[in-house]
């Protein structure tokens, strides 16, 4: 016969909150430590100010600013284009929605120091060097910063840019449309092509205007364009 013992009961009730207790405390205690902040792979999870970085490569590809389907205009252009340098300080993002990319930062200018960047000779592509930008988005817009940096580029301290024996001061800004869009990874090279901008300032020069005045109504509209 068994003999009811309320004590046995009272005990088994204390055991097992004590272990729901143990368990809960552990679980939190779990999620406090796991760096919540991070991803499974350990790396830094995104945050709402930017996409997380990536090293990118910019190059420029062989470009003609003749928009005539004559060869005989583009030989005849390409033999002109005896100089064409500029100073890059920084770059801009958009995304496909039209949203600027910012960095880790929250900024929407990106420091990039690429330098001096010499195409002077078109008919070849040039390498731009190496970018660290946001990756992880698809890229519809690149736009870079032409600046007057005598430390950056010791090559020309007066001026920003340089285009068939001209000399600008003022800042600048090249565009790039990508048609389609790129999904931008770290690794990617993005290639440039600045027909359009070629064209644009050569028709400044031809008409005496390639001045720090002046130039910037013949870029205002004209982009590059962009692809993986």
């Amino acid at each position: 016969m068994k003999i009811y013992n309320p004590n046995s009961q009272i005990f088994t009730k204390k055991v097992w909150i004590a272990t729901l207790s143990a368990v809960v405390s552990a679980s939190v205690l779990a999620f406090l430590t796991s760096g919540c902040g991070k991803s499974s792979s350990g790396d830094v999870a995104r945050t709402t100010t930017g996409n997380p970085p990536g090293s990118v490569s910019l190059q420029s590809g062989s470009y003609s600013t003749a928009l005539s389907a004559s060869l005989l205009d583009r030989l005849s252009f390409q033999a002109t284009v005896s100089e064409f340098k500029f100073c890059i300080t920084k770059l801009k993002l958009k995304s496909e929605d039209g949203a600027a990319v910012k960095d880790s930062t929250g900024s929407e200018s990106i420091e990039t120091k690429l330098g001096w960047i010499d195409i002077s000779n078109s008919a070849v592509a040039t390498k731009w060097g190496d970018v660290t930008m946001p990756v992880g988005f698809n890229l519809k817009e690149l736009s870079v910063e032409i600046h007057k940096d005598a430390e950056l580029c010791p090559a020309s301290t007066e001026y920003s840019m340089l285009f068939n024996g001209d000399g600008l001061k003022k800042d600048l800004e090249f565009k790039f449309e990508f048609s389609p869009v790129v999904s931008v990874a770290s690794g990617d090279t993005l290639t440039l092509s600045l027909g359009t901008i070629a064209k644009a300032l050569s028709d400044a020069a031809t008409a005496g205007k390639l001045n720090d005045e002046e130039v910037s109504s013949y870029l205002e509209g004209k982009s590059g364009s962009g692809q993986e």
